[in-house]
C-alpha cells in the first residue's frame, strides 16, 4: 500500500549524467555506490528527495509505473534490497 501511494504521487523523475567522482562528492556516496553501474560517467536519478545511481530504463514520472504488487524480495548487499514486482 505504501509503495502504491508513493507511485501514484506522480512525481517527476529527473535524470542527469555526472562524473562518478563529482556525483560521490555531491551526493551521499552510500546511495551512489549501492548498485551503481560501472563507468566514469554515471546516470543519476532524482525522485523527490531520493537520489540513486542507476543504469536502467525508467519512466519520466512515477505515475506511469501504475499499480504494483510485491512478489518477493532479496537483499543484494548492505542497504540495497531488490523487490520483484508483478507487472501489469
Amino acid at each position: 500500500m505504501l509503495a502504491n501511494r508513493a507511485v501514484m504521487k506522480n512525481q517527476p523523475v529527473h535524470i542527469d549524467w555526472m562524473d562518478r567522482i563529482e556525483a560521490e562528492k555531491k551526493y551521499d556516496s552510500c546511495s551512489i555506490r549501492g548498485a551503481c553501474p560501472p563507468g566514469r560517467e554515471i546516470r543519476i536519478l532524482r525522485v523527490g528527495s531520493d537520489v540513486e545511481a542507476c543504469g536502467g530504463t525508467h519512466v519520466s514520472n512515477t505515475g506511469l509505473i501504475g499499480p504494483i504488487k510485491a512478489h518477493k524480495d532479496r537483499e543484494d548487499q548492505d542497504g540495497v534490497e531488490r523487490i520483484r514486482v508483478l507487472g501489469r
